[in-house]
């Protein structure tokens, strides 16, 4: 039977972003389509990539377009 989980008490909350710092890390409605497109044409021809595949693409893809990310690929 499925039990709700409930955190220990006293635990910070595991994501405390602000409506500001989300929307300096996401990248714009129109780049996501874009990238969403590429990712459907990729799938379409035969080649549906992995999620891992999918991130190193989304990191790529905000280089090339200047966004600055924390991450590493």
């Amino acid at each position: 039977m499925p039990r709700k989980y409930l955190r220990k008490f006293g635990t910070q909350p595991r994501v405390q972003w602000t409506e500001e710092q989300l929307v300096q890390a996401n990248i714009s409605p129109e780049n996501e389509k874009r990238l969403v497109s590429h990712i459907q044409k990729l799938s379409s021809a035969g080649f549906a990539p992995y999620w891992t595949t999918i991130r190193r693409l989304a990191y790529q893809f905000a280089e090339k377009l200047g966004i600055r990310c924390k991450f590493s690929n």
